[in-house]
């Protein structure tokens, strides 16, 4: 995507939450956020070329090739960034609610038939055109509340061709989806029920892996390590394959159903940028985390309506470990797409205050990916990704959650304008040739 040619200049607005010091280790206060009040942010070349007090922005800004957007009464924040999703599939899992509901637990529906084989059977059976536009449509909504980053993991293919194909599907839309995807090799989400334990884990060793990195396809792999997934023994054997297969950022699905002992048999902690879920981690772990500097990314959504315990939050702040939240968008237990109820839920259901969650989804996301040098701040020299809100004070972003009107969307320094019509959409604003 090209460089916008044109300068924006965002003034007059109520706070800017700026993020600059972040990602933060541990507790994350308002004095931390780096807010700036009745601020202006200069875009230029899709990067922030300044921020701070519109009082002291410079005249030299103020010429006859730039646009002047006047923003009084809006704040702006860094663009939000989800660092845990699955958001490439097909069909859904209405049934695995409904028998929930019922009083069934996660594993019991897995073992009759539902679960995450059921979305393998569906996406299977999906073209790829229509998994492209069951993609996007999801993309979309997302971009319009204010998602400018998010990482997309396969997982629901579980074969060879299907892992391939999945992969492949989310390269295509990455190049034309304005929002930034950021895709994660899931080949070890579950074993499939058409082959056999062993020899899937040789597809996965023997070939999944050479080919992911031989076709460009990812240098990211995460691996879902629990009751009815992957072992512990079967995790550490991946991760020494995929590390020296190339692959560079490691994710891991950590003791979210029972408490595996995963994070204790780690000796080397080399390209694991994060642990994910953690409900019943050990919290006397977090000072590990915490020393070896990888991110914990807690995910309230899937907490909640699996009713698992709370990880130890207040373990991790303690210890000094980075933060951070995302929203796990599956089809099974959180098919939701609004980010802002996933923050309104991690404040509420885990009583964070705002601050530690606006950076959870925001810089916080950023570390988790090592994407925090590029993105997830309002600082010069980086990409220009914000949302302008048309709110007074960030604390509207928890208390009207469920109807806060983004206004703009501004993605390597693209603005795109979002309309409150029957169906969210997006529309590019250009001021070039």
């Amino acid at each position: 995507m090209t460089v916008p040619s044109v300068t924006y200049i965002l003034r007059r607005l109520a706070q800017v939450i700026t993020c600059e010091a972040g990602p933060y280790a541990g507790r994350v206060t308002p004095e931390r956020l780096g807010i700036v009040e009745q601020g202006s942010i200069v875009v230029h070349r899709g990067r922030i070329a300044w921020v701070g007090p519109d009082r002291d922005l410079s005249a030299e800004w103020l010429r006859q090739d730039t646009v002047e957007l006047d923003l009084s009464g809006h704040i702006a924040l860094p663009g939000l960034i989800d660092p845990h999703t699955h958001l490439i599939y097909g069909g859904d899992r209405l049934n695995d609610w409904m028998e929930r509901l019922r009083g069934r637990t996660y594993l019991e529906i897995a073992v009759q038939g539902g679960g995450i084989w059921k979305t393998v059977q569906d996406t299977r059976a999906t073209p790829d055109e229509e998994l492209k536009r069951l993609l996007e449509l999801r993309l979309d909504r997302l971009f319009a509340f204010g998602v400018t980053t998010v990482e997309v993991k396969s997982g629901y293919g579980l074969s060879e061709a299907e892992e391939i194909r999945l992969l492949r599907c989310l390269q295509q839309v990455q190049a034309t989806h304005p929002i930034g995807v950021m895709p994660t090799f899931l080949g070890a989400h579950a074993y499939p029920r058409d082959m056999d334990r062993a020899a899937y884990l040789d597809v996965l060793v023997q070939r999944l892996l050479p080919e992911v990195i031989r076709q460009g396809l990812s240098l990211s792999i995460d691996v879902f390590c629990d009751t009815g997934a992957f072992t512990v023994e079967e995790t550490l054997y991946l991760l020494t394959i995929a590390r020296q297969q190339g692959f560079v950022a490691i994710h891991l699905h950590a003791d979210e159903m029972s408490p595996t002992g995963l994070l204790e048999a780690i000796d080397d902690w080399k390209n694991i940028y994060s642990v994910d879920h953690l409900n019943h981690m050990d919290a006397r772990m977090a000072r590990v985390l915490a020393e070896t500097g990888v991110a914990a990314v807690l995910l309230p959504t899937t907490c909640f309506h699996l009713r698992l315990p709370t990880p130890p939050i207040q373990a991790l702040l303690e210890a000094g470990v980075v933060v951070a939240i995302g929203s796990d968008h599956n089809p099974g237990t959180h098919p939701g797409l609004n980010p802002w109820y996933v923050f309104w839920l991690a404040c509420v259901g885990w009583n964070l205050p705002v601050e530690q969650v606006l950076a959870g989804m925001t810089v916080q996301a950023a570390y988790g990916l090592r994407i925090h040098g590029q993105t997830g701040r309002i600082a010069p020299g980086l990409r220009a990704d914000l949302v302008v809100v048309d709110v007074p004070h960030y604390g509207y972003l928890l208390y009207q959650w469920d109807s806060l009107p983004v206004r703009w969307v501004f993605k390597n320094g693209r603005p795109y304008q979002i309309r409150e019509t029957a169906e969210i959409r997006y529309t590019w604003m250009s001021h070039e040739e």
